[in-house]
């Protein structure tokens, strides 16, 4: 359980008072202001009309989706309307309908001028005859569909208001009728909140032999050596690597050294599992008990030793349990992150005291001679916390003024719980003012204090063995056993499958996350044959010269195409030929040991690429390194216009992974610098998220005419972390984690911005918070939707499928906010919207169509993306040496990064006092928002270099 009564933070005050609806909808819209409140925002809200966005070559796409889901409410109005006997509103709504059918009769011309348009180019490209026969069914069929729509709006419309019967008939057959049309990609509700801790609830320790046997298998192991314990005998987990071999060799082979480097050299995280391996953990420097088992096992194999494991669990005091797990102050918060780990854990009471924690651990075992296994646990450390600067009293600021002027200045209805006009001017130049004021104090008072001096550090205490004992001096073990090879089902995996719209599978890979670990993962599509590659060429202009020569749609069903999904470039697993433009999905999570699996379902159009990145505790400065390099070399090669052995994963797919890569990357150091000011433990959980090309089907009555590259979509699908107030307060804790929620949110579309921006071809994103935020400074109201304001939805005019899912999570117990009326930024219109849990924080941040992510455009990606990463032919290849801009910028951006993430790891104290700074205010304000935090960091390091880890 978690202390209720703790100091609390305003937001947590406002929620828990009874103003909650009046000071909730007031601080919302200044929350979101601050997570994006920019001269880029006012710049955006008052020069839209000067954007230059991208338009569609045919306007009938977007107009007919406009007219069937207008018409579809006045179908439901009128339903409504004929249920209540209301024959004067029934007749107004008549009256309506006809003007709606007026409107499909213009339409329809421009709907035959399209296939027009394409039959004609069909034939001038000479196109397969079996592709025109193709297009004159998919007039006819969409003929067909208007002609049945026309006849439904005609009888509606002609029969008497009094006839209910009959006007029920109708209206049933025409609701089914729009229903058959709907061709829209949207992602399915969130069972589990995206962006948040993971769950609490974990198994007990093992007390008996029968239960160490259910998860280890029989015990058979004795004292004799057993082939799997042998150095020439390694796993997945164990294999010597070059630079397993080559650490080894740097501590002379000295197996007591080798012990000493893991123990006092790797962070310790609270997870259950195999998770890294060996290689991975000595790459990031940080692994659970079985990760840094496994890697200490690997350098001892090494020398050309003998070692194992062992599991059991074992008891600690309290006081070393808060230690061990991160430096909290209570009990229950040491048990709360074992259980987010998913470490098997209880309290132990002796004689009435609740003075032991027992947890499931492992360890290892290493052969020392006559038949001796000497312990080893290079997981188990205990750590020196060195306080942080108590900035709060050292430079004041009046939390509780600052939100009574946002409330005083805003617009406020408490009832129907929206905040309108709030003062962004005085959001900024107060917290301006107070970043200055910490700015200055530093620099006057403390000018030499680094990060470490100003939120705090962790360091190992260091202890160095100088021999072996076949006796364990730790801790108590209360029940063990061994083992030479990690059984399977402690072995964390990750799944994906390619479905059809109705979840069979059609192509399907799962491995160990050890297999995987610093792998690029993608899931693509190729012309099925070299037939279909042909059709899609003819299809295109004879002489492309640019860009802007190619056209911006392809027509549904121009070709087949296979289904491909890739680890680092190599096909793993391929689907049978579908159709070009068909509407799929993909299902794709991990498997946690002791907890099963936790999977996502998204959609995905055949066409389009979808770079995947996983991330475990946090990624290793080499993986990132090793993606900056691989980018260096296709820059190289497109410069030369050597364009041999290209493929689209050298192309477009590295530039796709160093998105969703650097995504994890920043939001992982952010987080950690967060945590240390705002008296949380942190630590990364295994998560995965996409970066891909976005297309979109243009369907005329349920015909998908074409598809049309609209953007690049950032889809985080799982971030997870676990979190813990030092001092086991429920408030600060679910604020953190709501704060970091909307944090993710924002960088969904910062760093897709600063990877593909060139000064001649801007890239533009936008997330739910970005939305929120300018919607705001449209002056929109901003809901906050509870259950007891529920009614008031119909005020939204966003499309159906927001107000639907708003409407199911909040009869769930969820609170959400939405601005009141779609917003248009950079040639993509829609609405941003979250939706949060009050209890623990977690949340989901969306915009339209239901993606958890942010969106992004650009001219010259919107051209080529359905191209590139449809394949990477000789022709299609140059034109994208245009595009060596975008590389270059994301290879400056990728480097920034990569060093960032070095310093974050190697360094005590890391120079980014900025980027702390802003940490400070949200802590002191503790108001839950995300903050512009990244720009800064990122402009800071620009400006002043970043120093490398030898410079710390």
């Amino acid at each position: 359980m978690k202390n209720s009564v703790m100091e609390k933070s305003i937001i947590t005050q406002c929620r828990e008072g009874s103003r909650f609806m009046r000071i909730t909808a007031s601080i919302v819209l200044a929350c979101f202001t601050m997570v994006f409140y920019s001269p880029a925002v006012n710049a955006s809200v008052k020069k839209l009309d000067d954007y230059l966005a991208y338009k569609p070559d045919y306007s009938v796409f977007a107009e007919m989706d406009n007219a069937v889901s207008s018409t579809q409410q006045l179908i439901k109005k009128l339903t409504a309307a004929v249920s209540r006997q209301d024959t004067q509103a029934v007749g107004r709504l008549q009256q309506q309908l006809i003007i709606e059918a007026e409107l499909f009769s213009g339409l329809d011309q421009k709907a035959n001028d399209y296939f027009v348009d394409q039959s004609n180019h069909y034939q001038q490209q000479n196109l397969p005859t079996n592709l025109r026969q193709n297009l004159q069914k998919k007039q006819q069929h969409y003929q067909s569909n208007m002609q049945i729509l026309q006849y439904r709006l005609e009888a509606i419309s002609s029969i008497g208001a009094d006839k209910t019967v009959l006007l029920k008939k109708q209206l049933s057959q025409a609701a089914d009728l729009f229903a058959s049309f709907d061709q829209g990609v949207r992602h399915p509700y969130d069972q589990t909140m995206p962006f948040g801790p993971l769950s609490t609830v974990a198994g007990a320790p093992v007390q008996t032999a029968e239960e160490l046997e259910a998860i280890l298998g029989p015990n058979t192991l004795t004292a004799a050596i057993e082939e799997a314990d042998r150095s020439s005998s390694t796993t997945v987990e164990t294999a010597i690597t070059p630079a397993i071999q080559t650490l080894a060799s740097s501590l002379g082979n000295d197996r007591v050294a080798i012990y000493n480097w893991v123990r006092n050299n790797i962070e310790f995280i609270p997870s259950y599992g195999s998770l890294q391996g060996a290689d991975y953990t000595l790459q990031t420097r940080r692994g659970n008990a079985m990760d840094q088992a496994s890697l200490l096992i690997a350098l001892l194999k090494a020398t050309g030793a003998e070692a194992r494991y062992e599991y059991g669990s074992i008891r600690l005091t309290n006081e070393e349990a808060m230690n061990w797990v991160g430096g909290v102050r209570t009990p229950e918060a040491a048990q709360n992150l074992f259980a987010q780990g998913g470490i098997p854990v209880a309290r132990l009471s002796i004689n009435g005291n609740n003075d032991f924690i027992l947890v499931d651990h492992v360890w290892v075992r290493l052969y020392t001679g006559g038949g001796v296994w000497a312990y080893l646990d290079p997981s188990y450390k205990q750590y020196r916390y060195r306080d942080g600067m108590d900035l709060q009293n050292e430079v004041a600021f009046d939390a509780e003024a600052f939100a009574t002027t946002l409330e005083s200045t805003a617009t406020v209805n408490e009832t129907e719980g929206w905040v309108q006009n709030v003062n962004q001017a005085f959001i900024e130049t107060e917290l301006d003012d107070y970043r200055q004021a910490l700015e200055d104090y530093l620099s006057n008072q403390q000018p030499d204090a680094t990060v470490g001096d100003v939120i705090g550090t962790k360091t190992i205490v260091p202890r160095t063995a100088t021999g072996w004992s076949g006796k364990n001096f730790y801790y108590e073990v209360q029940k063990s056993q061994q083992f030479s090879e990690m059984p399977d089902n402690l072995r964390y995996k990750f799944t994906f499958e390619l479905q059809d719209e109705f979840g069979g599978e059609l192509l399907t890979h799962t491995a160990s996350t050890v297999e995987l670990a610093g792998k690029s993962l993608a899931v693509s599509f190729n012309p099925a044959t070299a037939a279909d590659e042909q059709a899609l060429l003819d299809y295109l202009p004879d002489d492309p010269q640019s860009a802007e020569d190619l056209p911006n749609i392809i027509p549904a069903g121009l070709m087949n195409v296979v289904g491909e999904f890739t680890i680092n470039g190599t096909p793993e697993a391929t689907s049978a030929a579908m159709s070009f433009g068909q509407i799929l999905q993909t299902e794709k999570g991990y498997f946690f040991p002791g907890r099963g699996w936790s999977t996502t379902t998204n959609p995905i159009i055949t066409g389009e690429y979808q770079a995947i990145g996983l991330d475990y505790h946090g990624l290793s400065p080499e993986q990132l390194e090793a993606l900056r390099v691989q980018l260096e070399n296709t820059k190289t090669q497109l410069e030369a216009e050597s364009f041999t052995g290209l493929t689209k994963h050298e192309v477009v797919g590295d530039l796709m992974q160093s998105a969703v890569m650097s995504y994890m990357a920043i939001t992982d150091v952010q987080s950690k610098l967060a945590a240390q000011s705002s008296d949380v433990v942190y630590y990364r959980e295994p998560s995965y998220g996409t970066f891909q090309t976005n297309a979109k089907t243009n369907g005329l009555l349920g015909t998908v005419a074409n598809v049309e590259m609209i953007g690049l979509l950032m889809d985080m699908d799982s971030m997870k972390f676990s979190t813990e107030c030092k001092s086991n307060c429920q408030g600060k804790w679910r604020d953190f984690n709501q704060q970091m929620g909307a944090t993710y949110s924002a960088y969904e579309h910062l760093i897709p911005e600063q990877l593909f921006s060139t000064d001649d071809d801007p890239v533009e994103g936008i997330s739910a918070v970005k939305a929120l935020a300018i919607a705001g400074q449209q002056g929109q109201r901003v809901y906050t939707f509870t259950q007891d304001n529920l009614s008031y939805l119909s005020d939204l005019t966003v499309d159906q499928g927001t107000k639907d899912e708003i409407l199911a999570q909040v009869n769930n117990g969820m609170v959400a906010t939405v601005h009141q009326h779609p917003i248009t930024y950079a040639g993509w219109t829609g609405v941003g919207y979250t939706i949060v849990d009050p209890e623990t924080g977690a949340g989901s941040y969306k915009i339209s169509g239901g993606a958890n992510g942010g969106f992004i455009t650009g001219v010259l990606w919107i051209v080529l993306g359905m191209y590139l990463t449809l394949f990477a032919s000789t022709l299609l290849v140059a034109v994208f040496t245009l595009n060596i801009p975008v590389i270059l910028v994301a290879l400056s951006a990728l480097l920034a990064i990569v060093d960032i993430v070095k310093a974050s790891r190697n360094c005590s104290d890391v120079h980014y006092i900025s980027a702390v700074l802003v940490n400070i205010v949200n802590f002191v304000l503790g108001i839950i928002a995300a903050l512009p935090s990244w720009l800064s960091v990122l402009v800071t390091a620009t400006q002043k270099s970043i120093p490398s880890p030898n410079e710390c």
